[in-house]
């Protein structure tokens, strides 16, 4: 894929993350796996939605995640919006390890 950008999106390169992501389709939306749920991405008008499953134990002390329930956080990416890579792969890798039969 020479000259892709699909590298700069935020399923190329969150994908890379962390190896061995198992990717699937769940209720409409790409979801990412690994030893359990870890995030998904979800497409509106106005914004990608970077969901994490159990993202109400990430660390985020600037408050950037949002959602009051009890596991289930969102980050909404906007068009020519500021991403911010390095804490949305922190977030990633993060989540990984909040799966059972992860070393944390």
């Amino acid at each position: 894929m020479t000259g892709s950008r699909f590298p700069d999106s935020p399923r190329g390169y969150l994908k890379y993350a962390v190896n061995s992501f198992i990717e699937s389709i769940k209720w409409g939306n790409p979801v990412y796996e690994k030893e359990g749920k870890v995030y998904y991405l979800a497409a509106t008008k106005a914004y990608v939605s970077l969901g994490f499953f159990k993202g109400a134990g990430l660390s985020d002390p600037n408050q950037v995640t949002v959602g009051t329930g009890k596991n289930l956080r969102h980050v909404k990416i906007r068009h020519g919006g500021a991403i911010r890579r390095h804490q949305l792969t922190a977030w990633v890798q993060e989540a990984v390890a909040l799966n059972p039969g992860r070393s944390r």
